[in-house]
């Protein structure tokens, strides 16, 4: 992983660097151009209060408005083009690795809410289900497809909204189908999962494996063939990232589905208007973020 970071860091220096300046750049004339347009606001107030000069006033006010108006809409502009230059870029970085097929990327898209239900995390269609960064490729001989998610339902206790799941979300198709289902998550996450509970137990699945050195617990149907998941390949890899998915980190097995899921409470790679975005410990987290799940994926590849 050190070696992959300096690599990232190398690749970040020649290609996203410059790509973030250019970003830089464009959100301090933002900044500038909304400082404009609240000076000749607060121009205006006076010109009215203090000058009495009418004329000059709605000149100013005109002015200025129209000023704001196109630094809304540039900033919005920004906000939505940001993200998607970055991922592409970061996403050219991972397309050398010979083991990745082709990925391709739809920023506005989302992965199908049929899928996430699929994974028993809520027990019907959600009330919010937002998504966003469509991705689509190959790892190993796995097709995948990938989006990040938003799903929220109404508060059981108190008003408003609780979030469900906020983070990566993948469906990976095997090459071959399976009987049953299996199910794998944090022991930490167990008191917040109820729905999945629900879910598991009401078809027909039990806790086969409370691993004490995996910090997971393993449920799964009676004709699933949990040995072949279980194996000491798996167990190991899982055992060595025991700390980067001691919590957040969800998995579930149907037919020839694997369901990945793994949250993130931050929303990385969001543009800031008032504080510089060029930095590369958040490009360095969202790589990390999604290389984790992506060698995972290898990880099942090569010991199933």
């Amino acid at each position: 992983m050190r070696q992959d970071i300096a690599t990232l860091r190398i690749y970040y220096n020649q290609r996203l660097s410059p790509l973030l300046t250019k970003m830089e750049i464009k959100r301090k004339r933002l900044v500038y151009s909304m400082a404009i347009a609240i000076l000749l606001i607060l121009a205006g107030l006076i010109g009215v209060l203090v000058l009495k000069n009418f004329p000059l006033t709605i000149l100013l006010f005109l002015v200025g408005g129209l000023v704001l108006v196109w630094s809304n809409q540039s900033i919005r502009h920004f906000k939505q083009t940001f993200k998607p230059q970055v991922i592409s870029a970061l996403l050219d970085f991972m397309d050398e690795r010979l083991n990745y097929g082709a990925l391709t990327f739809q920023p506005t898209q989302k992965i199908d809410i049929k899928d996430f239900i699929s994974t028993g995390m809520v027990q019907e269609k959600p009330y919010k289900y937002l998504g966003e960064d469509h991705l689509t490729g190959k790892i190993g001989s796995f097709p995948f497809t990938s989006s990040e998610l938003l799903v929220q339902e109404p508060a059981k206790v108190k008003g408003g909204l609780e979030t469900v799941f906020k983070g990566f979300f993948f469906k990976i198709q095997m090459d071959q189908s399976y009987e049953g289902q299996l199910w794998a998550f944090s022991k930490k996450d167990k008191p917040s999962l109820s729905d999945s509970l629900k879910v598991i137990y009401g078809t027909g699945g039990y806790l086969i494996r409370d691993d004490e050195q995996v910090s997971l617990l393993f449920y799964a149907t009676q004709d699933f063939p949990a040995a072949i998941f279980l194996n000491p390949g798996i167990l190991n890899y899982l055992e060595d990232r025991k700390q980067e998915l001691h919590t957040g980190f969800y998995w579930h097995i149907r037919d020839n589905n694997l369901y990945l899921a793994i949250r993130q409470d931050e929303d990385l790679l969001e543009p800031n208007i008032f504080k510089s975005n060029k930095r590369f410990d958040v490009v360095q987290k969202y790589y990390s973020q999604l290389s984790r799940l992506f060698e995972f994926v290898e990880i099942m590849e090569k010991y199933i």
